[in-house]
């Protein structure tokens, strides 16, 4: 007679077999329910080039495009919420470089719901390293898709509210950050730019930007900028790396626990916002468009998103190329954290939809 495995196990295994099979070197989870405690595991390594490291419950992740969520929307919110901005205020009113019309009547709710019409991304980089060459090639650059006609997801509109925050705040956007989130919710494993000193306890991501460098061969410019090497321990976005680690789209390094806290954030027991502000992140500003989308997130009820159909359709999250991803289930009151270093050392070309699913799927169970 075999005993039935518990829900646990049958998760952390199935988390333990796909590193296995070389969908990531390794992994960390984190689930919680609000009354019902947290579940977390760390398996495989952290760091596999140069040297291994095994992944640890603290282990740093570079987060990538979490940091549209999880910093640039969510200061946007507080910024509203004290009034020093408004989510309809036109973009050219703080972007003055802007001389096409269509880019200067968008407003940041447009650029925060990737309804604004900019191509999904853009390597910047190559045509200067500053926030002003960004922008000036911005300028130059034609909108790709009449905005508020179709969803599509931009680390373009993500830079430019990046850069807007910070102009509004007279702050840099990691410094706004730290006094704003950082700081007051006391986390001490989240971070723009980590120091070296923590570098053995950072997920490493991919070598020698190779996933980059094959995209702009198209562009034919000898680019001096690529890193070589194993990127361990600074942002793995180039667009972010070089604006000095710190952009709109990415940039945030952070640890499960201290996620966990931030998710908190977006669920009533807030320390942050109040019920109207925090509903801007539930409600969907995109309705009949191929997405839905609210300021800085992705609803589960978009068709074929990585949130699976176990949790309940007005659910949020994100995912980051380099691996992580993050949802919030506020009907059910849970958070469902997963991070992996699936970029390392090199990129493997896999759609993690179905993983990330499987993953939800499983991560439910706990609960039953």
């Amino acid at each position: 007679m075999t005993t039935a495995e518990d829900p646990l196990s049958r998760l952390t295994r199935f988390v333990q077999q796909k590193i296995e099979e070389d969908h990531c070197p390794g992994a960390v989870f984190l689930v919680h329910r609000q009354g019902k405690g947290v579940f977390k595991s760390a398996q495989g390594l952290a760091v596999v080039k140069p040297q291994p490291i095994p992944m640890r419950l603290d282990t740093i992740f570079d987060l990538s495009s979490l940091t549209k969520p999880l910093i640039t929307a969510l200061l946007a919110a507080l910024m509203a919420q004290k009034g020093t901005i408004r989510l309809e205020e036109k973009v050219g009113r703080f972007i003055p470089e802007f001389s096409d019309s269509l880019k200067r009547e968008l407003t940041l709710t447009d650029l925060l719901t990737h309804r604004a019409g900019f191509q999904d991304w853009l390597p910047l980089y190559l045509f200067g390293g500053t926030m002003a060459d960004y922008l000036r090639h911005l300028n130059q650059t034609p909108l790709l898709y009449p905005p508020r006609k179709m969803v599509v997801y931009s680390c373009i509109g993500y830079i430019i509210l990046g850069e807007i925050l910070s102009r509004v705040a007279g702050v840099s956007l990691d410094e706004l950050a730290l006094r704003m989130i950082i700081q007051p919710l006391k986390l001490s494993r989240t971070m723009f730019r980590p120091p070296s000193s923590l570098k053995p306890e950072i997920a490493a991501t991919e070598e020698a930007n190779r996933y980059e460098r094959e995209r702009v061969k198209e562009y034919g410019i000898d680019y001096k900028g690529w890193r070589q090497g194993v990127v361990w321990g600074e942002v793995h976005d180039q667009n972010a790396f070089s604006l000095g680690g710190v952009s709109g789209n990415a940039g945030l390094f952070s640890s499960a626990d201290d996620l966990l806290r931030l998710a908190t954030q977006f669920l009533p027991q807030s320390e942050f916002f109040s019920p109207p502000f925090r509903e801007l992140f539930f409600k969907n500003f995109t309705a009949g468009l191929d997405e839905d989308r609210t300021i800085g997130w992705q609803l589960a009820s978009t068709t074929g998103c990585s949130a699976g159909h176990h949790l309940h359709p007005s659910s949020i999250g994100h995912t980051g190329f380099t691996g992580t991803s993050l949802w919030l289930d506020h009907h059910a009151q849970a958070i469902y954290i997963l991070l992996t270093n699936r970029i390392h050392p090199h990129y493997r070309g896999e759609n993690m939809n179905q993983l990330r699913q499987d993953y939800h799927r499983l991560a439910a169970q706990l609960f039953l």
